[in-house]
């Protein structure tokens, strides 16, 4: 059974219908509604509600098919089943009864998960960060391949290029293990060769030569013991002089392969270079300036981590450097092209991995956001690239963090927001909770500070004072931005 990616459970609190009845205006934390949720990594969560190997090809949260993906959502919403347990749990009955068939609407093994679906999270960090940055970036590198004429002239050269690379970062690995166990042998070596030492010795001084049998040994007055020892320590040091011998072999063949690569190398960036790749080359000069370097093993089109949030922050950087050698008819089609739909989505992406309850007017706001980037993500990428269909991740991104129809909401309009479900929220809560722990210093009761934290944790997340707390920002008269050292200026100034 392959191993699955960590899963959380989180107990988050429902805001109840009738607090504005309550003498508070709110209702208390124990006063509350108490749900569970499920939250983890996408593959995770679709191998514990029976769709293994799904997240590439079915939604986890609705039957959408390809067929679907391919149209506008708020035009084939209604006609597509939102999934539930039951559903699972019936569409594993049919894959049972003909698993010929293969999986049905991507169910091929039983649930081990109770949990609600529109309970479980919708992972941010993989549709928005993730997915369609990541699409973004493979379409840009497409184009790129076809700027330069890559896909014509020298393809074969590139992927040579890109294959040579590859192989140079395994033999560099390789030899960096054979350095470590050239090392480890010669001091598993010198420490046979002092215990050898010692043991000779002890035998006496006509018996220490090297032509010396065991007989001659006896004759010199040599224990049979002391001789053993001598024996052993002997032969253990010939084994310890052998095994370095064949890791400096190793260490010196891998140093060749090492060497030859990248004289090959050299050649093929040589040849390659003659031919002018500038649109690629910029690409590699851009990721390095707003410090992204997708890793090798993904084939150099993948981003991880925080390289999605990079590359859609400091997109105005990373183009400016990727198109510097690009004629301005192009770099005018690329920046009009990706830079709004990578603005939109930066937007979205701030949003919903905050770590906060969001206001009801900045769901509206995130809900428009996401219908726009959709409608221009389908109409400029996929029309351009030629594909008819949305990838899993961005129909998730599309379908079911903010509905338009507000008799039906999704994710984020019943629980008011996704990041606080995703790993990186974590920190961010902890953050907060440090800082509010500075106020409770003067409460010497455990128990009395552990309720006031709580209780101060979750005044500050409810959406009343949220809002206060937007509006007594806007009439703040320090604005964004200033610093001890900037006011200190402007007072100077003044002065």
């Amino acid at each position: 059974m392959a191993q699955q990616p960590l899963r959380l459970r989180l107990r988050v609190a429902s805001y109840h219908p009738f607090g504005a009845s309550l003498p508070q205006g709110r209702p208390n934390v124990l006063q509350r509604d108490w749900y569970d949720f499920a939250t983890g990594d996408l593959k995770g969560l679709c191998g514990d509600y029976g769709l293994p190997a799904a997240a590439p090809h079915h939604c986890l949260y609705c039957e959408a098919t390809a067929s679907h993906r391919a149209r506008y959502w708020t035009d084939v919403k209604d006609t597509v089943e939102p999934r539930t347990l039951a559903t699972i749990d019936r569409d594993y009955g049919v894959y049972l009864a003909n698993s010929q068939n293969g999986p049905v609407h991507g169910v091929k093994a039983p649930r081990i998960a109770g949990t609600p679906i529109d309970r479980v999270m919708r992972p941010p960090l993989h549709t928005v960060t993730l997915g369609p940055t990541c699409d973004m970036y493979k379409y840009l590198r497409k184009e790129a391949r076809s700027h330069d004429g890559l896909h014509l002239l020298n393809h074969e050269l590139v992927e040579r290029r890109d294959d040579l690379e590859e192989l140079l970062v395994c033999k560099r690995d390789q030899l960096e293990q054979e350095d470590a166990l050239v090392k480890q042998a010669e001091s598993e070596e010198r420490k046979a060769k002092n215990a050898f030492e010692d043991e000779r010795m002890k035998l006496p001084e006509s018996a220490r030569g090297p032509d010396v049998t065991e007989d001659d040994a006896k004759h010199k007055g040599c224990s049979p013991s002391t001789w053993k020892r001598f024996q052993t320590a002997r032969a253990v040091h010939r084994d310890a002089a052998k095994e370095l011998e064949e890791a400096r072999d190793d260490q010196t063949k891998i140093a060749g392969e090492v060497s030859e690569t990248e004289k090959e190398l050299a050649e093929v960036s040589k040849e390659l270079g003659e031919v002018g790749t500038p649109f690629m080359d910029g690409i590699k000069a851009g990721l390095s300036e707003i410090g992204v370097d997708p890793l090798t093993y993904f084939g150099g089109d993948a981003f991880v981590g925080a390289m999605g949030y990079k590359f859609l922050e400091k997109r105005k950087e990373f183009f400016d450097k990727a198109l510097a050698n690009v004629p301005p008819a192009t770099q005018k089609d690329i920046r009009d092209r990706y830079e709004p739909a990578m603005a939109l989505l930066a937007l979205i992406n701030r949003d919903l991995r905050r770590a906060k309850s969001l206001s009801e007017a900045k769901i509206k706001e995130v809900g428009e956001n996401i219908r726009l980037f959709s409608d221009l993500y389908r109409a400029t990428f996929q029309s351009k690239q030629g594909s008819d269909q949305a990838t899993p991740k961005a129909h998730c991104l599309e379908a079911h963090f903010v509905s338009d129809d507000p008799n039906f909401p999704e994710f984020v309009q019943r629980w008011r927001n996704s990041g606080i479900f995703g790993e990186d929220a974590i920190e961010s809560t902890h953050a907060k909770i440090n800082r509010l722990k500075r106020r409770a210093f003067g409460i010497r009761n455990r128990l009395d500070r552990k309720k006031f934290l709580v209780r101060a944790h979750d005044d500050s997340q409810h959406p009343s004072a949220l809002e206060a707390i937007d509006e007594s920002r806007k009439l703040s008269k320090r604005k964004k931005g200033d610093d001890s050292k900037g006011r200190k200026k402007k007072r100077r100034k003044k002065a």
